[in-house]
């Protein structure tokens, strides 16, 4: 039986610049930006303390760490290796200093409490269905307004958070559609 979570991760950019098609000169293509001249990356592994294997599993409360824009709107969490997603719209997720890992991806496909697991058939649109993922000011010292916006998600995209370290909140937002969102928390403030 494991008894620790430990995670690995990697992240790589490859700084590409796009040529137009130049009669006579070139055809249209990608190269590598002519100052950097490498890709972009690292990665790690986090082991987190003893005995902490939680993530957030299914649950219709945010006691699994994840608010799905309340109850109503169904089951979210890690059940059994399948996923309950949570929508874009108005969706928190609690960190804190014990919080070891967050990952979150937009799907691609559009968010129903209706359907199973709360995902659609129904796929967005790249460039107008974007996941914008910000810090929650409602609970949040410090900060003002709704929501301070770390990043926006296109179709398919992800954003890992190592080790958080300070108690905050995270709120998802939507550009255009509600969008299945697949959020993994790693860490003592989930549930069992």
């Amino acid at each position: 039986m494991g008894n620790t979570n430990k995670i690995a991760w990697a992240v790589s950019v490859i700084p590409k610049i796009k040529m137009d098609l130049v009669n006579g000169v070139n055809q249209e293509k990608e190269v590598l930006n002519e100052n950097i001249r490498k890709k972009l990356g690292g990665s790690g592994e986090l082991i987190a303390a003893n005995n902490d294997i939680q993530i957030n599993t299914s649950s219709t409360s945010a006691s699994n760490g994840v608010d799905n824009a309340g109850s109503t709107e169904g089951t979210s969490g890690w059940t059994n290796g399948t996923y309950g997603y949570v929508t874009s719209n108005a969706t928190t997720i609690a960190v804190n200093v014990g919080t070891d890992f967050v990952v979150i991806k937009n799907s691609g496909f559009k968010y129903n409490s209706s359907a199973t697991n709360n995902i659609s058939t129904t796929a967005g649109t790249s460039g107008t269905d974007m996941v914008k993922v910000g810090i929650d000011g409602s609970v949040t010292t410090n900060v003002s307004g709704d929501a301070v916006i770390l990043a926006e998600l296109d179709i398919g995209e992800a954003i890992v958070i190592p080790r958080p370290a300070s108690t905050y909140g995270l709120l998802l937002t939507s550009s255009s559609s509600h969008m299945a969102c697949e959020v993994t928390v790693f860490g003592t403030n989930v549930g069992d």
